[in-house]
This record gives C-alpha cells, sequence and structure tokens, in this order.
C-alpha cells in the first residue's frame, strides 16, 4: 500500500499506524506527491510500479476546502480548492490508467466529505 500526501509528517504517522494491521509480507510505503502537479503525481505512479510492480486500486480522498461562506471564499482560496479537488482527483486517476489500469485494469474509488451550512440571516424581497 502506498500512502501519500505533501505532508511528511502526516505520511509518517500513516504509515506508521497503517504498518501495524500488515501481515504476510504486505507492507505500507508513504511518498510526498502535489497532486495538483501532473509531473508529481506522474513520479508517484511509476514509483509505486517499480516498488510493487502493479496497482490494485486507487483511493482518491485528498482535497481542500475552507470552512467558510462562499462569500468570504477569495478567488485563490476557490481555486486552490478546484485545483486540489477536481485538477488533483483527475491527475491521480489520469496517471493509474495511462500507467498500469488502461493494460491491466483495476479499480478507482473517491471519498470526499461535503459540509452544508444555511445562511441564519434570511434575504430581504425587495
Amino acid at each position: 500500500m502506498v500512502i501519500a500526501s505533501r505532508n511528511p509528517e502526516r505520511i509518517a504517522s500513516a504509515v506508521d499506524e497503517l504498518g501495524e494491521y500488515c501481515q504476510d509480507g504486505a507492507e505500507v510505503v508513504g511518498m510526498r506527491v502535489n497532486i495538483r502537479d501532473r509531473d508529481s503525481v506522474s513520479k508517484m505512479v511509476s514509483n509505486t510500479l517499480e516498488k510493487f510492480g502493479q496497482i490494485d486500486g486507487l483511493v482518491n480522498n485528498g482535497g481542500g476546502q475552507f470552512h467558510s461562506r462562499a462569500e468570504d471564499i477569495s478567488q485563490k482560496g476557490f481555486h486552490a480548492v478546484v485545483e486540489t479537488n477536481l485538477y488533483g482527483t483527475w491527475n491521480c486517476m489520469f496517471e493509474c490508467f495511462e500507467q498500469y489500469m488502461k493494460e491491466n485494469g483495476g479499480n478507482i474509488g473517491e471519498f470526499r466529505s461535503l459540509r452544508v451550512s444555511r445562511r441564519k440571516k434570511k434575504f430581504e424581497q425587495q
């Protein structure tokens, strides 16, 4: 299993925690990746294939959001969310497909969270 993130501390923590469950020669490997950057994702996928020889599945759960009202999100913040949640997801799926799954098959799973809040103040009709 490969655990990938931009944050080395999160990688190390996840590898340690999940490594406790490994049996029969299974292992957890951590890799740094910026999912917004196609080259970074491509390198992660090729390194995974070099290490394990195959990709049985991809679980996309990397994402970003700002816990605030939409009206409070800056243009830069909105672009960061879209680049991570949309392009990052696409980059991971595309590279796994191109480098391995097109010829060999595999599974892709997506995990996202959604937070909906209601505005307390009602809009006045004019």
